[in-house]
């Protein structure tokens, strides 16, 4: 028995050290979060557009045109959005006036009724915001554009440099030896599932938003465009993203057109996400990720503890990206990067 327990004591050790390994790593990231933040969007903007420059490299231009062109096309579309964001920005803190009237409005009505139904309308409304606070939220992110633009920038310059490096990368791995070109086809199997979940997403997100835009000019809501594409982009985030596109238009509605109109828009707006989440979403991911619910919901806590916002709307991939690095021995993938040739397995 105790030889048994003194050589159980080298196997403890193993655990204890790998778990002290795994914090000490798990501090480092957190501590240097901003930087791998801009590198994951990097690497998902540049998997993004992969397919427009296979397209284009698939038309006779040469890797390095196509890469020039694709880069322009994703900079013309983020200069768009943004100027359109913020000239709703502008447009609500103009109209902040009108608001802040029909909100004490509003208020004045609720808390009567209030009154004549005996509850004390102080407890129920003290707490409420005064709308006159979001002109210093507004001017705050006003002045965060400048930025937020140089961030944004240095993403794309860091996802074109993926994009042109990638072959000669794929070919200096492929080269080297057996381990390094086990490696990439791994990495091939990443791009593979995470492009495929990227993009069934988005399809998802692009129908959700399309029914919101309809439901927003249908019920009279400032800027319906605007919010139609802020949906899209915020219904990547699971569960979260849904409130958080949806509580501005509400409060615009509930401002201008009352109680019952932001209740519909509620319903409506759940009613969408609803019907394409459990029974759309569903349909078109038939095959699945092989990620069980919990996985996810565990990976939404541990990538959002160490990555902060960004980590909850990549946590579905790096879950992938984890499994298939550490668990997967099935990587006989047949993908192609931009401008390589086929990698096999040896």
């Amino acid at each position: 028995m105790k030889q048994q327990s003194t050589s159980d004591k080298p196997d403890v050790v193993r655990i204890l050290v790998g778990i002290a390994a795994f914090v000490i790593v798990v501090a480092g990231i957190r501590s240097v979060s901003p930087i791998i933040d801009q590198l994951l969007m990097a690497v998902i903007v540049a998997l993004t557009l992969s397919p427009l420059l296979l397209w284009l490299t698939s038309k006779g231009r040469s890797h390095l045109t196509a890469v020039v062109i694709t880069v322009l096309v994703a900079l013309i579309g983020g200069l768009l959005i943004a100027g359109m964001f913020g000239v709703a920005l502008a447009g609500l803190i103009k109209r902040l006036p009108e608001y802040t009237a029909e909100f004490t409005t509003l208020k004045t009505n609720f808390e009567n009724y209030l009154n004549e139904k005996g509850i004390d309308s102080t407890i129920v409304m003290g707490a409420t915001p005064d709308p006159s606070q979001l002109v210093g939220f507004g001017t705050q992110i006003l002045a965060s554009l400048s930025s937020a633009l140089g961030a944004t920038l240095i993403v794309l310059v860091l996802a074109a440099l993926m994009l042109a490096e990638a072959p000669d990368l794929t070919e200096m791995f492929v080269s080297r030896n057996e381990m390094a070109s086990s490696f990439m086809l791994k990495v091939h199997k990443i791009r593979t599932e995470v492009m495929r979940y990227l993009a069934m997403l988005g399809l998802m997100n692009l129908m959700i938003a399309a029914g919101n835009t309809i439901l927003f000019f249908i019920l009279g809501a400032d800027y319906a465009i605007v919010w139609g594409v802020l949906s899209f982009f915020l219904a990547f985030v699971p569960y979260l993203g849904f409130f958080l596109y949806a509580i501005p238009p509400a409060l615009l509605v509930l401002m201008e057109g009352g109680w019952i109109r932001a209740i519909i828009l509620v319903a409506v707006l759940f009613g969408i996400n609803f019907i394409v989440d459990n029974i759309v979403k569903p349909l078109f991911m038939k095959g699945g990720f092989n990620i069980s619910l919990l996985l996810i919901v565990l990976s939404f806590i541990f990538w959002g503890y160490i990555l902060g916002p960004l980590g909850f709307i990549l946590a579905v991939p790096l879950t992938m990206t984890a499994k298939i690095l550490l668990l997967d021995e099935d990587v006989d993938v047949d993908v192609r990067l931009p401008g390589e040739g086929k990698v096999k397995k040896k």
